[in-house]
């Protein structure tokens, strides 16, 4: 690299540091209790839960999902209105250091369309949580008709 190369590199990276700018890479998240509710059979389409944790020191910001195992993913809520669930499109989940993330039924989650296969109990969903800033959280998530056991937010 040449000298110049280093002075910019340098002079950008102060930028963002005096700016109070952090690229949220999700740098310390972990994913845990990761699965995927039971569909009814036949059904291309199906709902998949988790929990994160960011134990880093800058907050984390997932911008999308990806899964080999579907057409399409991608995050969405439940809100309720006048007494009837409504599914939307989330942009962004924003995990602030030291904070839980619960997606779950009834709330954020994971909207898996088209599955490649069947989903039958007990098989495995790939799934990659895209962060801001770059990188990726790849988890494996199990079929199961009812939540996995795992740590309370």
């Amino acid at each position: 690299m040449t000298y110049s190369r280093y002075l910019c590199s340098g002079v950008l990276a102060c930028t963002l540091a005096l700016s109070g700018a952090t690229v949220a890479a999700c740098d310390g998240v972990v994913v845990s209790t990761a699965w995927v509710r039971t569909p009814p059979p036949g059904a291309s389409m199906a709902a998949a839960y988790f929990t994160l944790e960011n134990r880093g020191r800058t907050p984390a910001r997932i911008v999308g999902v990806e899964s080999p195992d579907f057409d399409g993913a991608m995050l969405h809520e439940t809100r309720y209105v006048e007494g009837a669930a409504r599914m939307r499109h989330v942009e962004a989940i924003d995990i602030e250091p030291g904070a839980h993330f619960r997606a779950a039924p009834g709330g954020t989650h994971v909207m898996l369309m088209g599955a490649h296969g069947e989903l039958e109990n007990g098989a495995i969903v790939h799934l990659r949580l895209l962060c801001a800033g770059g990188g990726a959280l790849d988890l494996a998530a199990i079929i199961t008709a009812q939540a996995p056991a795992g740590p309370a937010p």
